[in-house]
């Protein structure tokens, strides 16, 4: 459920206005997980860094868990054509 929430987003880089065609905003995954996000304290505010750890683990799980679904229609694919 959590991967399905997550956006997939274009950007522009506020200090270097430089454009990023796919990437995530920091605040969007903190309110879907906390834990995909490091929050760092500074003086002008607090500073967001993508937790990539965590959403490497988080997609690997999923596609883990997609691919024993995946299996599971196979084989109810195989035994409603009757073939072994």
């Amino acid at each position: 459920d959590t991967i399905m929430k997550i956006k997939h987003r274009q950007y522009d880089w506020k200090a270097s206005g430089k454009h990023e065609y796919v990437g995530y905003i920091a605040q969007e995954l903190e309110k879907i997980n906390p834990g995909l996000i490091n929050k760092i304290k500074e003086n002008d505010g607090d500073t967001y860094l993508l937790n990539e750890k965590a959403l490497i683990a988080m997609s690997t799980k999923a596609i883990q868990e997609q691919q024993k679904q995946i299996e599971e229609l196979k084989k109810e694919i195989k035994n409603l054509k009757g073939e072994k």
